[in-house]
């Protein structure tokens, strides 16, 4: 019996395929280009892939890259935007990336289509909600489940200050035409001061489009499926545009949606800095900097002159500030408390137990590129450049930078934290 269990913690707990073939695999099955966060996603869904692994989809990614950089042409994979990846094919290979990218995207709004046919009504209403207040609606109010005599949504549309026109909506999660009397009955609904607005997945019979042009009687606005459509990806409304101009479906704000929770977390920090002291000197600067603000708060003008008398070399109050925003802002480890610094309660936990592992969490957890440059590394056959860092972010992360700076302070302070080793020649390899 134990060894029967044993058996199958191992097998639970084994990949069925690498990251590389699962990815391949969903790449080759898919009739469009994905991205890493997709194709991870997709592998994990169908129990392709089992990790307990920290940065899975930075992995995957890794692997991908790799791959590509490695045998170019003859590589199982095609990149045809930023992070967007799709199987090679005899018949994409001849494709130009323009058209590999069109066919995406007509595929994501069909699914976006299908997506709105399916929800729940009320939460279309709230998806409707979200774009009117991008459209400039203001007061815009999500009317219960009963409905409010056949108005869904209530919203103001203020023009430059001067007018105020009141809007009384009607949405339809509908696969067939809209017929006229669905235009009479938010005309009946609507109050004497209230325009009416109705908004279809499909479209409108031809009566539809004439009650509701028809003189004399409370205007009635259409947007048909086609123009809804546009809308939503236009003002990215359950949409995700990347920089190559692929949308897809953004399924965090579904997910949110349909949760009640909008809460939208903010992104990870995009620059970090060095820290005096000696390339190999970071994480003992780092608690010395740390410990000078145990005691008690300091202000900015105490902190730049602790800063020069700690360190030999530092003279230039521009760049310690650079220093104090990198440690304080950037890693959260500390905060501005009536003009001073203050230690935060995740420098004071460090504090308590120093250890490079607990810095590594921090940067992982409040700094962009550190997990993927983790999974570049551990992907590689070869010791990894500066410069390979920082072509492997523009390639994949839509970061515009032009120097190989920021790539060249990630991987010191992975160094700096034992994360990777450095060779001679400057480059730098996994433990």
């Amino acid at each position: 019996m134990m060894y029967i269990w044993k058996k199958y913690q191992a097998e639970k707990n084994m990949p069925l395929l690498s990251f590389k073939s699962a990815a391949l695999k969903i790449l080759q099955e898919s009739r469009h280009p994905m991205s890493v966060s997709e194709i991870y996603k997709a592998a994990t869904e169908q129990n392709l892939i089992k990790t307990s692994g920290e940065t899975p989809e930075a992995t995957v990614g890794a692997q991908i890259y790799t791959d590509i950089k490695k045998n170019g042409d003859k590589s199982p994979f095609v990149k045809v935007g930023k992070g967007i990846f799709t199987a090679a094919t005899s018949s994409n290979k001849e494709k130009a990336p323009e058209q590999i990218i069109q066919e995406y995207n007509r595929a994501q709004i069909d699914a976006l289509k299908e997506r709105l046919l399916n929800i729940d009504p009320f939460i279309f209403e709230h998806l409707i909600g979200d774009l009117l207040e991008k459209l400039g609606y203001e007061n815009v109010e999500v009317t219960k489940r009963s409905g409010d005599g056949g108005i869904d949504v209530k919203a103001v549309l203020t023009v430059y200050g001067f007018t105020n026109v009141k809007t009384a909506v009607q949405v339809k999660r509908y696969a067939n035409n809209v017929s006229d009397s669905v235009v009479r009955e938010l005309r009946g609904a609507a109050e004497t001061d209230q325009r009416g607005l109705i908004i279809t997945t499909a479209d409108f019979t031809k009566a539809a489009k004439e009650e509701a042009a028809a003189k004399n009687k409370v205007p009635i606005s259409l947007v048909n499926g086609e123009m809804l459509l546009d809308l939503l990806i236009k003002y990215h409304i359950g949409i995700k545009t990347k920089t190559t101009e692929l949308i897809s479906i953004d399924e965090d704000y579904f997910d949110n949606l349909e949760s009640g929770d909008t809460q939208i977390e903010s992104a990870k920090k995009k620059a970090i800095w060095p820290l005096p002291g000696g390339i190999d000197h970071y994480y003992e600067s780092l608690l010395d900097i740390l410990n000078a603000l145990k005691d008690k708060p300091l202000s900015k003008e105490a902190l730049i002159k602790w800063f020069k008398n700690h360190f030999e070399n530092v003279n230039s109050d521009k760049t310690i500030t650079s220093y104090m925003r990198n440690i304080f802002a950037n890693l959260g480890l500390a905060q501005l408390v009536n003009k001073s610094f203050k230690l935060t309660n995740s420098a004071e936990e460090l504090l308590k137990a120093p250890s490079k592992a607990k810095v590594f969490e921090i940067m992982k957890d409040r700094i962009f590129g550190i997990e993927e440059a983790m999974s570049l590394i551990e992907n590689s056959s070869e010791p990894i450049s500066d410069k390979d860092l920082t072509n492997y972010f523009i390639d994949n992360y839509n970061v515009g930078w032009t120097t190989n700076a920021q790539a060249s302070f990630r991987l010191l302070w992975l160094w700096n934290l034992e994360k990777i080793q450095r060779t001679e020649d400057g480059k730098y390899t996994k433990n």
